[in-house]
């Protein structure tokens, strides 16, 4: 079960969104889009999303980036326990 909250700077939750999924299966955030138009309007517009790596698709950014939230969501997971050299080894340029 993958849980989407949205949080004010007040650090309220403000509404929920769950999603029952095979771990196999990229998780769609897309839906939690129509659950931002029922909050209360004296909240204010949500200008940014912070999700984990397994959420990225191009789909995914697409949607909040056409609804004009910038969404955070790293493209791809780092891998755990890498040997010493390898963690401060100089890293690539960032993608495009």
């Amino acid at each position: 079960m993958l849980g989407h909250y949205f949080m004010q700077k007040g650090r309220a939750v403000h509404a929920r969104h769950l999603d029952v999924e095979r771990n196999d299966v990229r998780p769609e955030i897309n839906p939690a889009l129509s659950d931002m138009s029922s909050l209360p309007e004296e909240l204010g517009e949500v200008e940014a999303i912070l999700a984990d790596a397994g959420y990225y698709s191009d789909s995914n950014a697409s949607a909040w980036e056409k609804a004009g939230i910038e969404p955070f969501i790293p493209p791809r997971r780092e891998k755990h326990n890498q040997p010493l050299a390898s963690r401060f080894a100089k890293p690539g340029p960032l993608p495009a």
